[in-house]
């Protein structure tokens, strides 16, 4: 299709009308004033030419109609056209250019990414400008930005947006421009006998120096500003919004709420104070056949037994008003300014305080409904209430008609402002002194995924950690946690290549596997947690380890174990990451902890993944744990893999893990005593199951000497847990495990607990000889500082109650963790 005008200002403006969707033809008849026989031919002549539509699937009256992709293509064609014809006024980068003004349609054309969506381009042609506003006449024009198209003025081929830098010095606003923004919008507002012309060139700064259109005030406080601008948007009363994020929520309710009524629940509170006039809209609200007489009666007798004897209330009674109202302290007061919460409350309650409120309230208010069901027509009540400033929704829909409604965009603090059926305004919501600052400045963000899955956002993100980056990666941020956890695809596929954590947090659960493939090489150490392991792709599998947190990790080498055995084809891919710079040794890692040593089928793959890993190991603990932890290898096997990791350990970096566990393996090997500074060392870097079996003998030792002593209080250990764990449980060093002995420490070598001094270890140890006395003197177990049933551990497990999973949640963890696994054992065998 060539680039030429389209020749009839009626066609040209039926599809601009279109382009904000379907419309009847009595309705574009009385759009532009129109009779309905002219109307009726210009629509018959669009439709034949292809570039509208008809929907008569219900029948041919009032059948609406649709802008075709081939009539949105016939508008961009008519706007090259323009800009074809006006090129030449593109000079610099100091003016851009109304390339068409066609009724309330207009067409711009943009040397640089305009700021806002609303413009002012001003009649430098009219010489009478009104005094009383200072300006010299203009046209407020609302622009469609999402539509914008880039023209490279060369070719006439679309082209991406000139680089942010463009334009900042003198030299550059003198250089010709190469590229052109079309956008699309309509006439805001014209002010001091303004009008639009074809050609005419205004000022890039002018929207700033205006004043601003008396059309944004429409009410008595502002809500913000409008975006891009500093000029504030002062809603109408009886103002509808639909905001899910509780951050629009929030400063939409607070910039209008100022000296009246907040009807919300974000302050989570259960305790309010009522006027004792709202029972008598809820008794009417239970008995709706009741008489007036007979309801005043009812409600006067309810009133005196809340106020003089509240015990004698019927418990039923007591307990509708309980559900219906929560924790209520009923007064005679009548309503005064200021917040009421309603959290907790039924929506049979907050019916009745706000039909109360609609009939006796002189103050002006604003409700937050936190309900999804509105079919008692309460909304539409509300709203067309005179003194209903705002009717805040979170989910569901907007019930009630109104000429100006509010809904959420993609931006925090960003709403869209209905006003009428094609005019959408956005406004920077804040409360009436906002001038455009950075709304993110006092918020806070999760540092990880793990912070995120142990604080969800409810209300606030003032539980988090991070300070919220500034501008619109703090924006793009909030708001993903505010769609978290149940996301939103759209949301998250359009800020996928520019922010990959806002995207990655948007995501719904079900499509993380498919964005872990695509941003996880951009994506911050940390997040991966917010994919469950069994989701996690396979093929990308070793990139997630990497990026994980240990619980994590340990998770995945578990799903590992399982798939390797299986799946040759993942264990050739491992193989082939291992010379990876980076991923190496994770890959090396992974197939450490997932493939059998003991099989012939992973043997070569072992041995290459043994190679890389000791270049630079990762996960040691984990990895000497899970390759010398097959119960079934053989043991001349086995002894003969020891001999060779003994060997790479020896090579590694003296204060390593690695060489540590090495070195006392040497020992163990050459029935070495553990002296009591080799003891201290293995306590302190060990994990605790490696020496769990040598524990009651290293206590003894330690307790013995003054400088076990000293260190014995300095350094706090599980000792309840490591003394009393089961007879024969295997622990140890790994390749060099044996069985536990048991409990077998006496009160009398623990006496030397009672000469320790102060210090984050003596805790535990005063429980264990506590607990120790106890059952040696035939006495019942003593309540423990470090968990009010340890004391049981000492215990043969058959004296035992039964410890279900609540036992872990109190005190220290890893004592009600044994109490639990060995009363749950003893039930099973038993």
């Amino acid at each position: 299709m060539s680039a030429r005008s389209i020749r009839s200002s009626a066609h040209r403006q039926i599809l601009n009308w279109l382009r904000h969707g379907p419309a009847t033809v009595s309705e574009i008849a009385q759009q532009f004033d129109m009779r309905m026989p002219h109307a009726s031919l210009a629509c018959r002549q669009l439709r034949t030419s292809g570039f509208i539509v008809r929907d008569e699937t219900g029948g041919l009256r009032n059948a609406p109609i649709f802008l075709s992709q081939q009539g949105l293509e016939r508008l961009r064609q008519d706007g090259l056209a323009k800009l074809r014809q006006h090129m030449g006024q593109f000079k610099s980068r100091e003016h851009h250019c109304v390339l068409q003004a066609d009724a309330a349609n207009v067409l711009i054309g943009y040397v640089e990414p305009p700021s806002s969506p609303l413009v002012f381009v001003p009649n430098t042609a009219t010489t009478h400008a009104s005094p009383s506003s200072g300006n010299t006449g203009g046209v407020w024009v609302l622009l469609a930005l999402e539509s914008i198209e880039w023209i490279n003025l060369d070719d006439f081929s679309s082209t991406s947006p000139p680089a942010v830098a463009q334009g900042v010095t003198l030299q550059d606003f003198g250089q010709r421009p190469n590229k052109v923004g079309l956008v699309r919008g309509q006439v805001f507002e014209a002010t001091a006998h303004g009008a639009l012309v074809e050609g005419l060139l205004f000022p890039s700064q002018s929207t700033k120096t205006a004043v601003a259109p008396l059309r944004l005030r429409e009410g008595d406080h502002a809500m913000g500003v409008v975006a891009g601008t500093q000029h504030p948007y002062y809603p109408p009363p009886g103002l509808v919004a639909l905001l899910p994020s509780p951050f629009d929520r929030a400063l939409l309710l607070d910039a209008l709420s100022s000296h009246g009524v907040q009807i919300t629940d974000r302050q989570g509170l259960r305790r309010r104070t009522l006027p004792v006039t709202v029972l008598h809209a809820w008794l009417a609200s239970k008995h709706t056949r009741m008489s007036l007489d007979k309801l005043n009666e009812t409600h006067a007798d309810l009133v005196e037994t809340l106020t003089t004897a509240p015990s004698t209330l019927a418990p039923s009674l007591r307990r509708e008003l309980a559900s219906d109202f929560g924790t209520v302290e009923w007064s005679n007061d009548p309503w005064m300014p200021g917040m009421v919460d309603i959290y907790g409350m039924s929506q049979r309650g907050v019916e009745a305080l706000l039909n109360h409120l609609l009939n006796t309230t002189e103050l002006p208010f604003t409700v937050d409904w936190p309900f999804e069901d509105t079919g008692s027509g309460v909304q539409a009540l509300v709203a067309q209430h005179p003194l209903c400033r705002a009717w805040v929704t979170r989910k569901g829909t907007l019930e009630h008609s109104t000429s100006t409604s509010v809904h959420a965009t993609q931006q925090m603090a960003v709403v869209l402002v209905q006003t009428g059926k094609h005019v959408s305004l956005p406004i920077q919501l804040g409360d009436g002194d906002h001038k455009g600052a950075d709304t993110n400045a006092d918020l806070t963000v999760p540092a990880s995924a793990n912070e995120l899955l142990m604080t969800p956002l409810v209300s606030s993100s003032e539980t988090y950690s991070s300070p919220c980056p500034e501008g619109e990666e703090g924006r793009r941020l909030a708001t993903a946690l505010s769609l978290y956890p149940h996301g939103d695809e759209e949301t998250a596929n359009n800020w996928e290549a520019m922010d990959a954590l806002a995207s990655w947090i948007a995501t719904p659960s079900e499509h993380r596997p498919a964005r872990w493939v695509r941003v996880h090489h951009r994506l911050q150490q940390g997040w991966v947690e917010l994919m469950p392991v069994h989701d996690a792709p396979l093929s990308h599998i070793v990139q997630a380890v990497a990026n994980a947190q240990p619980t994590w990790q340990e998770q995945a080498f578990q799903r590992l174990r399982a798939e390797l055995v299986h799946s040759p084809s993942l264990m050739l891919s491992m193989v082939e990451l291992l010379a990876h710079p980076t991923m190496g040794v994770w890959s090396a890692t992974c197939l450490l902890c997932g493939l059998n040593p003991d099989s012939n089928d992973h043997g070569d793959a072992f041995e290459l993944a043994t190679n890389r890993w000791f270049v630079a190991p990762e996960r040691v603990e984990t990895v000497l744990q899970l390759v010398f932890g097959h119960p079934s290898m053989d043991i001349e096997k086995q002894q003969g893999l020891l001999l060779g990791w003994l060997e790479k350990a020896r090579q590694q970096p003296r204060n390593s893990l690695l060489h540590l566990w090495a070195e006392s393996i040497d020992g163990l090997q050459a029935n070495e005593p553990w002296l009591s500074e080799r003891q201290r060392l293995a306590m302190q870097f060990f994990p605790t199951q490696w020496w769990a079996c040598y524990a009651g003998d290293w206590l003894a030792a330690q307790l013995n000497s003054t400088a076990g002593r000293s260190w014995l209080q300095d350094h706090p250990m599980p000792w309840l847990v490591q003394l009393t764990l089961p007879e024969g449980w295997l622990c140890g060093l790994p390749g060099a495990q044996r069985p536990h002995p048991g409990l077998t420490i006496r009160s009398e070598t623990l006496i030397g607990v009672k000469l320790l001094g102060e210090g984050p270890g003596v805790s535990m140890l005063n429980d264990v000889y506590e607990a120790v006395y106890a059952a040696e003197q035939g006495m019942p177990p003593p309540s423990l500082k470090s968990h009010p049933y340890g004391g049981w551990l000492v215990y043969p497990v058959e004296a035992w109650p039964s410890f279900d999973e609540a036992v872990m949640r109190d005190g220290d963890s890893s004592v009600g963790q044994l109490l639990f696994a060995r009363s749950f054992a003893r039930r099973i065998r038993d």
